[in-house]
């Protein structure tokens, strides 16, 4: 699945699995979301159903979550494909909200 790109469209507030080059490129997927007081609110995973089956939920729930990491802000995974996806990779557990910060009491 290398010819699809995940493309961050901050002004539609959604990643897009763009399938193809140049003016042919088109959608196959999307993780839609909302930004509001430092936590981002990851909504609607939607992959084409010719495309399912290649990880490209996976591949855009990732995108989220490292984009919430870069930017230190804490995910509500609204989408029910998330929570599944976060508890196979626990390494992003901490990004949940309300989840204690690294270091936060150790005593």
């Amino acid at each position: 699945m290398n010819e699809v790109q995940i493309v961050h469209h901050p002004d539609q507030k959604r990643w897009d699995a763009m399938w193809g080059q140049g003016d042919e490129a088109r959608s196959v997927g999307f993780l839609s979301y909302e930004l509001r007081d430092g936590v981002l609110d990851m909504q609607h995973t939607v992959v084409d159903p010719a495309m399912r089956g290649n990880g490209l939920g996976g591949r855009l729930v990732e995108a989220g979550l490292q984009h919430a990491r870069a930017k230190g802000l804490q995910v509500r995974p609204t989408c029910p494909f998330i929570p599944p996806y976060m508890s196979q990779h626990p390494e992003h557990l901490e990004l949940l909200e309300g989840a204690p910060k690294v270091g936060e009491g150790d005593g």
